[in-house]
């Protein structure tokens, strides 16, 4: 027996929404997956190589001693001793800071396999987005410097060799993080931390300040300027010495959680999916 079945052209969109529906919510389904995960394992694996630049830090300057005598001086002192009395000057340490930060950028982005220079350059030559990746370090020294005069808090640049053997490290590991400097506080543990609390909401008000002119006035540059300062901040945001997020952390974890909850939320949502192959 055959059974006639009436169908009416509102069924068939009915069947055909339904279908849709389902097919949009897969693909958003697949999609969002894919993104979290990896936005989430970038935020992972910059945080991991943060602790390997602690471990690097700390255990350098051991291996310096052992295997270069040379560096013991007839006083023996230890190479902190040695820079707190012959500080680096800044035109020294700025200097070298830029170059460094703009070769390893270059370095990174020309000999990456996975990135596409259309993409990720979107018509700015390589050498100019090297320039804005080194520029961070301009500006993360400005910001803390005015913070450190309303918190009464000594600011000191320093580019020391071990910094530079990182950077070089993670530059032929095709991983681009801005590691090469440091910037030293000397002052009370409260004021220290006020000095980084301020530097890091300072430095995240302009990234997001820059993003959002860019993106309003279509200046893509600014856009750009905009990531390379949120991933900047992202990684001097993290509670590990001689990071600023550890003087804020170790003087008042809610600060720090705040803070770093603002930074990581900005960094989910307004770091390019292009720069997610370089770090």
């Amino acid at each position: 027996m055959f059974v006639i079945k009436h169908v009416t052209s509102q069924d068939v969109v009915l069947e055909g929404s339904a279908t849709a529906t389902v097919a949009l919510g897969t693909i958003f389904r697949s999609n969002s997956r894919n993104v979290l995960k990896s936005t989430f394992m970038s935020a992972i694996r910059t945080g991991l190589r943060a602790m390997t630049r602690r471990l690097v830090r700390s255990f350098l300057p051991m291996l310096l001693r052992l295997f270069l005598p040379a560096f013991q001086t007839s006083t023996s002192k230890n190479l902190k001793q040695l820079e707190e009395e012959n500080p680096q000057p800044l035109s020294v340490s700025m200097g070298l800071g830029l170059v460094v930060l703009a070769c390893s950028f270059y370095g990174v982005v020309y000999l990456h396999p996975d990135v596409q220079p259309d993409t990720f350059q979107r018509g700015f030559t390589l050498v100019t987005l090297a320039i804005l990746a080194s520029s961070t370090l301009i500006i993360h020294y400005l910001v803390m410097f005015f913070a450190g005069l309303k918190n009464n808090v000594s600011i000191t640049l320093r580019t020391s060799i071990d910094g530079i053997i990182l950077q070089a490290y993670f530059t032929g590991a095709l991983s681009y993080l801005p590691l090469a400097s440091d910037i030293e506080l000397k002052g009370t543990i409260e004021n220290k931390a006020k000095c980084s609390a301020m530097a890091l909401v300072g430095m995240l008000a302009i990234s997001l300040i820059l993003d959002s002119i860019g993106y309003l006035l279509s200046f893509p540059i600014l856009e750009v300027w905009a990531a390379h300062i949120l991933l900047y901040l992202f990684v001097i945001s993290f509670p590990l010495k001689p990071l600023e997020g550890s003087d804020v952390f170790s003087f008042h974890k809610g600060w720090w959680a705040l803070i770093f909850l603002g930074v990581l939320v900005a960094f989910l949502l307004n770091i390019p999916e292009s720069f997610y192959a370089i770090l």
